[in-house]
């Protein structure tokens, strides 16, 4: 039951959400098929930042947003911003006009968003919105 939380949380706030962009953009900002989260950052910056934000980069837990975006079938990276190789979306991620780090680009094949980092109930949130 303790591996059911994570989606069933997702899919409670996906319901609660389906058809509102939360601080969305259409088209998404990258082109994927599954609901993908991308977090940047600069790591030597990590003292600097909250410990939810630090939570949402680091934790892997169960009921962490890596756990909950996987366990729908996502995708899911935290990198810092200096990253020069990687996956093809994760480079088409770090290209997303950013306002500061850490920043957030949450896709799926229809929508998205991008945004700052500000909390982790918040890209939950955010990232329930993806299908």
């Amino acid at each position: 039951m303790k591996n059911l939380t994570p989606v069933l949380i997702l899919l409670l706030l996906g319901l609660a959400f389906s058809g509102t962009q939360i601080g969305g953009c259409t088209p998404p900002p990258i082109h994927v098929s599954v609901p993908t989260v991308l977090l940047v950052e600069e790591t030597a910056n990590r003292s600097t930042y909250t410990q939810d934000q630090l939570n949402a980069i680091t934790a892997t837990d169960g009921g962490s947003v890596k756990a909950a975006v996987e366990a729908i079938g996502g995708q899911f990276q935290a990198v810092d911003v200096e990253t020069k190789v990687g996956l093809p979306w994760v480079l088409d991620g770090l290209k997303v006009p950013r306002q500061g780090l850490p920043w957030v680009i949450g896709a799926d094949s229809a929508s998205g968003f991008s945004v700052p980092l500000t909390t982790e109930a918040d890209l939950k949130q955010r990232a329930a919105g993806l299908h």
